[in-house]
């Protein structure tokens, strides 16, 4: 039988097989077997202080020197000061995990020192050596601080983008240094430019997402910057191919020599780019865009320059995160007012939408639209310029129909909707926020259509390009600008206009609750229970209140005014009224612990985790404690595999979990001798998460209940069986579990037992 075909391209196999734009998207950049030549590139094992690798170049200090330097010494290679200073930052890497270093070495033979980039890659270290020319300044402190007060100084984004390009550009001296920003789809845009007065400009440029592809934009959150000083160059090869300790290609992700995918250089090249350096902008842990750097001809720029680029890109990005943050905090300052206006208007008014519309303040003011609705009660009551009301009532019951998110927004509503189009005119984005989906009470605010010009550089679609008779694709071309036009969208939400829409839904929530007895709202909430409780917090807030203040009380009279009954008047009563009286009593107590139940749950979702390093085995040991009577009352052995390791989490809550699945192993046991087991599997990785579990031999699970175990109130048996119980301590467990980030399975048959599964995601 032949073998079935490969779909699936093993990193090997890239290596050898040409890339082109149908696999770019997938090529393996990170090891490309190969680096640039304008630096040299070696490796060593840190124990046996010998050469593993090399780069080709070598041989430009002597035929052969590549091959003579493998398994050789560094000591042949390197000074012996060099081999101090490289063997300190063995250790220290070591001991603080850093990643690479730049520092200053001296070759056995050469006069002039190498700036040389160091890092662990795979148990060896790789050095990588760039000459020091004679011309090669350092940066003078001064200027360094002039950058960073000059950044400082910026009133906003825009300015603050511009002068990152003005500075990038002073410091490198290319001809074209740009700030390109990734968009919502990972296309890019350039939001500021500084480049030479007879180049084209590039600002406000669009760029398809393929033209940095996935794995590139992975790869520079993890390294910085990417440097190709002469896009004509002649790849190195680095003998051998293979790291000699994992039998790989060597891991070249943080290196400063690493060779280009051809695809780019192809893309460069078409451009008319002759030198380019690339340096990340990281935001909030995102790759948030790039200085993007071009020059028409090969461009030198010295590695301790490039080591101040990409400080440069730290600075700069801490102040793009703080002047966002002044920005946003502008707009919040105006919602919360607007919110407090709003919040005395409905609590003072008849009917609390009425101080949404009859004042000077309306619910218009809390979000830049141009048009809102209040859809409530049946009744659509308009503000600004709206859709007509029967396109407002359809868009109302498209909103029930589906299970959309309480808060739901978009900037392209056909998109999702297709008949939104017919009301594009005025409301081609929406946000609405429920008030009750149930009852189509909504508030919602509208954006109208905005026609919008797309100037992308050059058509992004892949062309075609024959060579030696065959027709392959190709990096576009040509860049002249080509446009776009884009319809059917409004001006897009930005995230903390959600934040406010989603914080005054909360307190409309509250002003409901509070000021209107109408049973319709309180059916409402309690019918969407089991399928928001897990997802809201809000909405538990909100079951809270009506739980503790509208049916708890009643019920306790109803429970108390029954027994008062069976106490004063038992005796008057028949055989048959006597049994109803204590049925009702029977029932209202069933409903006061199942409300309790819900009560305890609402509390696991609000209280705020007190998380701190928590030695396991004393937890679990002082749980077992906790249950000892309940153990030996059932005959139990609970065991605990192995000693548990320390993890990060809320003690308390987590000592609840094994509680909780300790009781429930023993509970649900037919057997003599109940017997409980407590391990963990340990991470694949040192990076990884351990698995812990709870084993039990009792009455076991069947796979169709696996999901259904864990929804609030859900018992697989009759409601006095085993000792009788609510339904909701599975649900609490994988609640408290949620908070932790982390997640909870299990494994079981009928009549074999049940493991059960967990994991705490570090903090």
């Amino acid at each position: 039988m032949p073998a079935a075909p490969r779909n699936l391209l093993q990193e090997s196999d890239y290596l050898s097989a040409p890339v082109d734009l149908t696999n770019c998207d997938r090529e393996p950049i990170h090891i490309p077997g190969q680096i640039q030549p304008h630096g040299l590139l070696l490796t060593y094992d840190p124990t046996l202080q010998t050469i593993q690798q090399v780069s080709q170049n070598w041989d430009t200090y002597g035929p052969g020197m590549a091959q003579n330097l493998l398994q050789a010494p560094m000591a042949q290679v390197f000074t012996s000061s060099a081999c101090a200073t490289l063997q300190r930052f063995v250790e220290q890497a070591h001991q603080e995990a850093r990643g690479s270093t730049l520092v200053t070495l001296h070759l056995i033979g050469k006069e002039a020192p190498y700036e040389a980039v160091v890092h662990l890659s795979e148990g060896l270290v790789v050095v990588e050596l760039e000459e020091v020319a004679s011309q090669d300044q350092p940066l003078p402190f001064s200027r360094i601080n002039n950058i960073f007060t000059y950044l400082e100084e910026a009133s906003s984004v825009e300015v603050l983008c511009q002068r990152g390009a003005d500075t990038l550009r002073d410091l490198t001296g290319f001809d074209r240094v740009m700030v390109y920003k990734f968009l919502e789809d990972d296309h890019g845009w350039v939001i500021a430019e500084a480049k030479d007065h007879a180049l084209e400009p590039f600002l406000d440029l669009h760029y398809p997402a393929s033209d940095i592809p996935v794995q590139a934009r992975a790869l520079y959150l993890r390294n910085r910057l990417r440097f190709i000083p002469d896009i004509h160059y002649t790849p190195q090869a680095i003998l051998p191919a293979e790291n000699p300790r994992t039998g790989h290609p060597l891991n070249l992700t943080f290196s400063v020599l690493r060779s280009v995918s051809p695809i780019h250089i192809e893309y460069l090249r078409n451009m008319g780019v002759g030198a380019s350096m690339s340096v990340s902008i990281i935001k909030d842990g995102k790759l948030w865009g790039l200085f993007a750097c071009h020059h028409s001809k090969p461009h030198r720029v010295p590695q301790h320059v490039r080591q101040a680029c990409e400080l440069f890109s730290h600075t700069f990005a801490a102040r793009l995160a703080e002047r966002q943050t002044e920005e946003e905090r502008g707009y919040h300052i105006k919602a919360r007012m607007v919110q407090k206006q709003l919040l005395q208007q409905m609590t003072q008014a008849p009917v609390f939408t009425d101080g949404l519309y009859r004042d000077e303040t309306t619910l218009l003011d809390l979000v830049r639209a141009e048009g809102a609705a209040i859809c409530f009660e049946d009744q659509i009551i308009s503000l600004g310029q709206t859709p007509a009301e029967h396109h407002i009532r359809h868009l109302v019951e498209w909103l029930q129909r589906r299970n959309l998110p309480d808060v739901y927004a978009t900037h392209a509503l056909s998109h999702d909707w297709p008949e939104g189009l017919a009301m594009k005119e005025k409301a081609s984005g929406i946000l609405a926020i429920s008030i009750s989906k149930i009852q189509g009470d909504y508030l919602v605010w509208f954006r109208p259509e905005v026609l919008e010009t797309v100037t992308w550089a050059g058509q992004p679609t892949k062309g075609e390009v024959a060579e030696n008779g065959e027709v392959r694709l190709s990096p576009r071309l040509s860049f002249q600008a080509w446009k776009q036009s884009v319809e059917h969208q409004a001006q897009p939400w930005l995230p903390y206009e959600i934040e406010s829409a989603t914080a005054f839904r909360n307190i409309v929530i509250g002003i409901i609750l509070r000021t209107s007895g109408e049973l319709k709202l309180k059916a409402d909430i309690l019918s969407r229970l089991n399928r928001e409780l897990a997802q809201s917090n809000d909405e538990l807030d909100s079951f809270a209140y009506i739980a503790s203040h509208d049916l708890k009380e009643p019920l306790r009279g109803i429970r108390n005014y029954a027994n008062f009954l069976l106490e004063d008047y038992g005796t008057r009563f028949e055989e048959d009224g006597h049994s109803k009286l204590q049925t009702l009593v029977r029932l209202s107590q069933r409903m006061e612990e199942l409300i309790n139940s819900l009560l305890e749950f609402s509390r696991v979702g609000r209280l705020e985790l007190s998380i701190r390093s928590i030695d396991l085995n004393q937890l679990v040991h002082d749980s077992i404690d906790f249950l000892q009577v309940f153990i030996k009352e059932h005959g139990a052995q609970v065991t605990v595999s192995q000693p548990l390791p320390t993890v990060t989490c809320d003690p308390i809550r987590v000592s609840e979990v094994f509680t909780n699945l300790i009781t429930n192993a023993i509970k649900y046991n037919e057997t003599d001798q109940p017997s409980v087991e407590i391990g963990y599997l340990a991470a694949e990785s040192p990076e990884g998460i351990p698995t812990f579990y709870v084993k039990d031999n009792g009455i076991g699970v069947s796979e169709r209940h696996f999901e259904s175990i864990f929804r609030i109130f859900k018992r697989l048996h009759a409601r006095d069986q085993y000792g009788g119980g609510t339904g909701a301590g599975l649900t609490i467990v994988k609640k408290i579990i949620d908070r932790h980030g982390g997640k909870i399975w299990l494994r079981s048959s009928p009549g074999q037992g049940s493991t059960f599964f967990f994991q705490l995601q570090p903090a």
